[in-house]
């Protein structure tokens, strides 16, 4: 992933939570360090429709840090159909 100019330093991503004085900051390179996979989740939830269809359709969402990951391809199987 990259980012252009000092946005590594500057870029701020914020959450709440729910409490009086809850707000929480915290810069690019740092969310990069702990939590790589959520600058793309935040990117791609920003571009999504606001409601019930956007939050659908983000929870059909994989990120994944890393070219690993659980999914394996299609293995279909041959089915012998008697006739």
């Amino acid at each position: 992933m990259e980012l252009t100019g000092n946005k590594w330093a500057d870029k701020k991503y914020y959450r709440h939570s729910q409490y009086p004085g809850g707000l929480r900051e915290t810069t690019a390179k740092r969310m990069n360090e702990t939590f790589p996979e959520r600058i793309v989740e935040f990117a791609v939830k920003g571009m999504l429709p606001k409601g019930r269809l956007g939050r659908a359709t983000f929870k059909k969402l994989y990120v994944y840090a890393g070219s690993e990951h659980p999914h394996a391809a299609q293995t279909p199987e041959v089915l012998e159909l008697k006739g």
